[in-house]
């Protein structure tokens, strides 16, 4: 995987200018965009890394973009930037996903904390999305019969009693049931609905971050969304 890289979207060059080299000052790859129609043009959602976003943008708004990406299914976390900074803005920010809400001009060591925190969130995304991603090519390969053996495993229900109200026999089930563990690559039973219920728990809780409910802004200059690295 390539490495994180902060995607800076302003329309001020000067700020632009001024962001990108504290980031590469600080030996941190980061790119430069003057609009959120450039940046939407330009980006390639495999990269890894943040977006320092400013919201009050000439064209789409920052906050425009934010729901852009969500609704593309995009998870790329936001730190919000602006210069005119308010708790509404700032509870809208980060009801669509941001992480923290920052006002201009940011202070450098603040801006790549907050910066270190998002990669990191990013990389634990990315890193839980191969995962289910993974899970789900293996239980796609079920079969549908199989799939309903696996449902009525996982309700605990024997062999036995599997067989009768699917009317097959007792040997037939378990094939189906070796079988689903083969295609699985579970080891045992105990394994295999460890490895249902993880991949039902990463897509349950695969939510994007504007999914999360966010508590009470603070000021607009420390806003933070929960769960966010300080």
């Amino acid at each position: 995987m390539c490495e994180p890289t902060v995607f800076v979207v302003d329309d001020d060059p000067a700020v632009r200018d001024s962001l990108t080299a504290v980031m590469k000052a600080r030996g941190q790859s980061a790119e430069a965009y003057r609009s959120a129609e450039d940046f939407l043009e330009r980006w390639d959602p495999r990269r890894p890394g943040c977006l320092v976003l400013d919201m009050c943008l000439d064209g789409m708004s920052g906050l425009d973009l934010q729901r852009q990406l969500r609704q593309r299914g995009m998870r790329l976390p936001v730190i919000a930037i602006s210069g005119y900074p308010d708790v509404s803005a700032a509870v809208a920010a980060m009801t669509e996903g941001a992480i923290t809400y920052l006002e201009k001009p940011c202070h450098d060591g603040e801006l790549y904390r907050h910066v270190l925190a998002a990669i990191d969130q990013d990389r634990g995304l990315r890193r839980r999305e191969a995962r289910r991603l993974e899970l789900a090519r293996r239980f796609a390969k079920l079969t549908g019969s199989e799939q309903e053996v696996l449902a009525r495993l996982s309700d605990g229900q024997p062999n036995k009693q599997i067989a009768s109200e699917m009317g097959l026999g007792l040997r037939t089930v378990e094939l189906r049931r070796a079988k689903i563990l083969q295609k699985v690559e579970a080891r045992s039973l105990a394994e295999l609905i460890r490895l249902k219920l993880e991949l039902e728990s990463l897509s349950n809780h695969g939510a994007r971050p504007s999914e999360a409910k966010p508590r009470p802004a603070k000021p607009p200059q420390a806003a933070e969304r929960p769960g966010a690295s300080a």
